[in-house]
């Protein structure tokens, strides 16, 4: 059976009001899963590389990040600090079963004795070896996405992790990811670490629609999480990304069909589909390895 995780992100704007608002409409779609990040402004880090960015004549070799601009826009999202205990109390009242990712030592700290029923691990801590172990300590089932991983990362955080893996998703660094860079075929060998195994879609959704997590269905995902909003998609730097109420709806009628079925509903809306299945290969384009660089 396949199960949606709609993550708030920082959809919601710095606003307890608006997250509550989310987690009621989340709920009222059928929407089990919701997710919110532990990412604090007071945490952000400069880096003098990532100031101005590089360039090698006209290729870039640094992303231009800079530190202060960084810092403001994570500064206007910034909770109180009873926001997790916020997240946990709503999730149960509308009775969902709350997602948290941690994005710092800190957030151990945070996170700890919280009633939470999964931990994600954003694409980017998927390496971090140090980082998971420490997480892993929590003793909850850990969800891990694999963006801008390499086979031999990920091989090592399953080891790694061993019965505390609950799910790897599978995803692309890249906001938004284009179709014919969302390489789903990926999804087969996380099947052979890992018994649940998933799609984490940044996809333009304006432009792309479900296609690429109807396509994860078909290579095996039994996790979909999808970016949530109830604003206009204009209104947030992930809103491009993110799926509305009437949408998730929409996706979690699609996730209850047959494959077979599925396959003659990607064929009547994009018949170029198949683009999302991509080759299954570990090669990181450019734009992948230098949000790694970044994030990392």
């Amino acid at each position: 059976m396949q199960k949606l995780i709609l993550e708030i992100c920082q959809n919601h704007k710095g606003s307890i009001t608006l997250l509550e608002e989310m987690i009621h409409a989340a709920s009222e779609t059928g929407a089990k899963f919701l997710k919110i990040q532990d990412i604090h402004s007071s945490e952000l880090v400069k880096r003098d590389r990532f100031e101005k960015g590089k360039k090698n004549k006209d290729k870039i070799i640094t992303i231009k990040r800079p530190f202060d601009l960084e810092f403001q826009r994570l500064s206007q999202l910034d909770m109180d600090d009873n926001f997790i205990d916020h997240f946990i109390s709503l999730t149960k009242k509308y009775k969902c079963k709350p997602i948290v990712t941690p994005f710092s030592y800190n957030s151990f700290e945070r996170l700890k004795n919280k009633k939470l029923d999964y931990v994600k691990i954003a694409s980017y801590d998927c390496s971090a070896l140090l980082f998971l172990k420490k997480i892993s300590t929590l003793n909850k089932p850990m969800i891990v996405s694999t963006g801008a991983s390499r086979k031999k990362e990920i091989i090592q955080a399953a080891k790694l992790l061993k019965k505390k893996l609950h799910a790897f998703l599978h995803c692309v660094t890249i906001y938004p990811t284009p179709l014919e860079k969302c390489n789903l075929l990926k999804i087969q060998f996380l099947k052979t670490l890992c018994k649940n195994v998933g799609w984490s879609d940044h996809t333009l959704f304006n432009r792309d629609g479900h296609v690429a997590s109807l396509v994860s269905i078909l290579c095996g995902a039994n996790y979909i999480e999808r970016h949530f909003t109830i604003l206009k998609k204009d209104k947030t730097k992930d809103g491009p990304v993110s799926i509305n109420p009437k949408e998730a709806k929409e996706l979690l009628g699609y996730m209850n069909l047959k494959k077979t079925d599925i396959k003659k509903e990607l064929n009547s809306i994009n018949k170029n589909w198949k683009l999302a299945l991509g080759k299954g290969t570990f090669n990181l384009s450019h734009e992948e390895n230098l949000n790694r660089d970044y994030y990392r």
